[in-house]
């Protein structure tokens, strides 16, 4: 593979603003960096032109066939990490591991490459440490601490594997990370991570603020509970949320539940009646006409690492946010951001969405000088 500029991006994602956070938070990146003029190499968008040896060819056309070498094959590549990923998340692991390791074997000449970035290092391991013995600088763009992400990793494992992504963050010169209590973490650990908190691209903003004027003329009914149910967290928050909506009797005060997003029409069957809506994944047409006349958003996890990308975004649309004390994190008091710590708070909290209703600042886009000028250090 050859590289065609001094600055490369390693991302599992790629650039896509009607994607999920991930693609989002690139789109933002590529934003901030415009200058520098990073080189994108994907395993979505990116073919690798690899020779394998003989051996490779014959070990590739028997593992299909046998699982005993099969499984050996995930060991190896993914590092003996396999069984310590949740078994749902291995796969996923593998495949990025492999493409981490295909370009580490496949870039023709890495004294081509001045800077590298690399999302969630974890992922690109083989990649980082090949990049390292070139003395490299490389800047590490950590969405989450990926062993906190509860359901991605066992029980056993999470240890293990937070001391292994310790190590590989600690190979980068600096980290990016999304959240500020991660940023903290990171510190603490003697890892040199600045906090870039997420602010959605131009293009998402003018969306957004198309939404802000509407809201003035249209009145407001029922909250929206908007959430990819692919992530395990945003699931599992999703179907707690749903659960206490029904077990509080909330549309007494708030009216409908209206859940939307990428895999929440398989939640339907946890819930029954007219009092919560499944409206799967929409448009984005749809999601504004939802967005324009929707009460509030309601943001709930109790387990995730990160933050969320959607509560900057609904306070850039002027839609109140309320979010349990977890899914607030990196946005605590936040004007328009209204916080409760359990269900049993929530009327409580439901009664200040009137109170802030067209009074919610657009939120100010991050000061991002000394993330620039800690990359111009590396750039010639």
């Amino acid at each position: 593979m050859k590289i065609t500029s001094k600055y490369v991006y390693f991302s599992r994602f790629v650039p896509n603003i009607n994607a999920g956070g991930g693609c989002r938070r690139l789109v933002q990146i590529e934003q901030v960096f415009a200058n520098i003029g990073f080189e994108l190499i994907s395993p979505r968008t990116t073919v690798l032109d690899a020779n394998p040896s003989l051996f490779s060819k014959v070990f590739n056309v028997l593992k299909p066939r046998l699982k005993v070498i099969a499984l050996i094959d995930k060991y190896f590549i993914i590092g003996g990490e396999y069984h310590l990923w949740h078994k749902d998340r291995r796969e996923y692991v593998y495949h990025l591991k492999l493409f981490s390791r295909q370009c580490a074997c496949s870039i023709e000449n890495f004294s081509d490459i001045e800077l590298a970035m690399v999302d969630d290092p974890i992922y690109f391991a083989p990649l980082i440490k090949k990049l390292k013995t070139y003395g490299m600088p490389i800047i590490g763009m950590c969405q989450n601490i990926e062993s906190l992400v509860h359901g991605q990793i066992t029980d056993k494992g999470q240890r293990i594997l937070f001391n292994k992504e310790l190590d590989i963050l600690s190979l980068c010169n600096v980290v990016m990370t999304i959240s500020r209590e991660e940023n903290v973490i990171l510190n603490n650990f003697n890892i040199n991570a600045l906090f870039l908190p997420y602010y959605p691209a131009d293009p998402i903003i003018k969306q957004l603020l198309k939404i802000r004027e509407k809201r003035k003329r249209c009145d407001k009914k029922d909250i929206i509970l908007l959430g990819t149910a692919g992530n395990k967290p945003t699931k599992r928050g999703m179907i707690s949320a749903i659960n206490a909506w029904k077990e509080h009797n909330l549309s007494r005060v708030c009216g409908r539940l209206i859940v939307a997003g990428y895999g929440t029409e398989d939640l339907k069957k946890i819930s029954y009646g007219n009092d919560i809506v499944f409206l799967g994944p929409l448009t984005n047409e749809e999601l504004e006409k939802r967005l324009n006349i929707v009460k509030a958003c309601l943001c709930y996890q109790e387990k995730g690492s990160g933050a969320l990308t959607r509560i900057t975004e609904m306070l850039i649309a002027g839609v109140p946010v309320l979010a349990n004390s977890h899914a607030a994190r990196s946005h605590y008091n936040f004007k328009g951001v209204i916080e409760f710590s359990c269900f049993d708070e929530f009327e409580k909290a439901i009664r200040r969405v009137d109170l802030i209703e067209g009074n919610i600042p657009v939120p100010k886009p991050p000061d991002v000088s000394n993330l620039v000028s800690s990359l111009r250090k590396f750039i010639n």
